[in-house]
C-alpha cells in the first residue's frame, strides 16, 4: 500500500473517531448538561471535518510532498490535545488518545515518524499541563473552576503517559532494545506486560513468562505476539494505571 493509499485510509478512520466521539459528547450533555464546554468540544469535531475534507483535496499530491503526510500528523496530535485539554487536562480520561496519531505515524512513516510523533504528543502533554498549573488556558477551554489534583501526582501522571506514548513508538518502529530500557524503569502492571512482551521479541520466553506473571496474566507463547502487540496498544491507550511492588530482575 502505498503512501496515498495509507493516508486515504487514515482520512476515513478519522472521520470514524470523530463521529464516534461527537456521538459520544452529545449522549453525555443530554445525560450531564454541564460536563465540559461543548461549544469549544463541537468546533473541535467542526474542525476535523473540515481538514478532512482539505486533505482529501490535497491528497494527490502527497507523492510529490510527503511533508503533507507529517503535517497531517501533527495536526492530528494538535486536536488530540484539544480533546484532552477540554475534558480536563491533566484529570481527562482521554490522554492515552494521544497513542492513536502515534500508531498512524507508525504505518504511515515508519519509525521515523512513529518516534518523532512520540517527541510531539510528549511535549504537547506537558505543555497542556503546565499551562493548567500555570493559569494560562482561558475559561472557555474548560479549566475555569476545575480542582486540580497536586503537582506530585501530575507529575506521575505525566510520566506514566510519557512512557506509554515512549514504548508504544519504540514497538512500532521495531527497536526492542530501545523499548526494554524504557520499560525497564516502569514500575507498573502495564510496564510489566510490555516488559513481558520484549522479552518474547528477544527471543527470552524464560524472562518474558516472568514479567507475565509479574502483570498477573497467563503467558501465551511468542505464537502469539502479534495479538500481544495489538492488546498492548489498546490497553496503553485504555491508560492501565496500576503500579506494581518492587523492581526484579531484567
Amino acid at each position: 500500500m502505498n503512501l496515498r493509499s495509507r493516508l486515504a485510509t487514515l482520512i476515513a478512520v478519522r472521520v470514524v473517531v470523530s463521529t464516534a466521539l461527537l456521538g459520544s459528547a452529545i449522549l453525555i450533555q443530554v445525560n450531564r448538561p454541564g460536563t465540559f464546554p461543548i461549544d469549544p468540544f463541537f468546533f473541535l469535531i467542526g474542525l476535523t471535518y473540515t481538514l478532512s475534507l482539505v486533505y482529501l483535496a490535497t491528497l494527490r499530491l502527497v507523492d510529490r510532498f510527503p511533508w503533507l503526510a507529517d503535517a497531517q500528523l501533527a495536526v492530528d496530535a494538535l486536536l488530540v490535545s484539544g480533546f484532552i485539554g477540554l475534558t480536563g487536562g491533566i484529570v481527562s480520561y482521554f490522554s492515552s488518545l494521544y497513542v492513536l496519531p502515534i500508531i498512524a505515524a507508525g504505518v504511515i512513516r515508519s519509525q521515523r515518524g512513529a518516534l518523532q510523533l512520540a517527541v510531539v504528543t510528549a511535549a504537547l502533554y506537558l505543555g497542556l499541563v503546565s499551562a493548567q498549573y500555570l493559569g494560562a488556558l482561558p475559561p472557555w477551554f474548560g479549566s475555569d473552576g476545575l480542582e486540580l489534583p497536586t503537582q506530585q501526582f501530575a507529575q506521575y501522571t505525566i510520566a506514566i503517559n510519557v512512557f506509554g506514548f515512549w514504548a508504544v513508538a519504540l514497538l512500532a518502529a521495531g527497536k526492542w532494545r530501545e523499548a526494554h530500557t524504557i520499560v525497564q524503569e516502569e514500575e507498573s502492571k502495564l510496564g510489566a506486560w510490555l516488559h513481558g512482551i520484549v522479552h518474547t521479541l528477544e527471543g527470552d520466553l524464560g524472562n518474558a513468562r516472568y514479567w507475565y506473571r509479574r502483570a498477573g496474566r497467563a503467558f501465551p507463547g511468542a505464537e502469539a505476539l502479534k495479538t500481544e502487540l495489538a492488546a498492548a496498544r489498546r490497553a496503553v491507550r485504555a491508560g492501565g494505571r496500576a503500579r506494581s511492588g518492587p523492581r526484579p530482575r531484567s
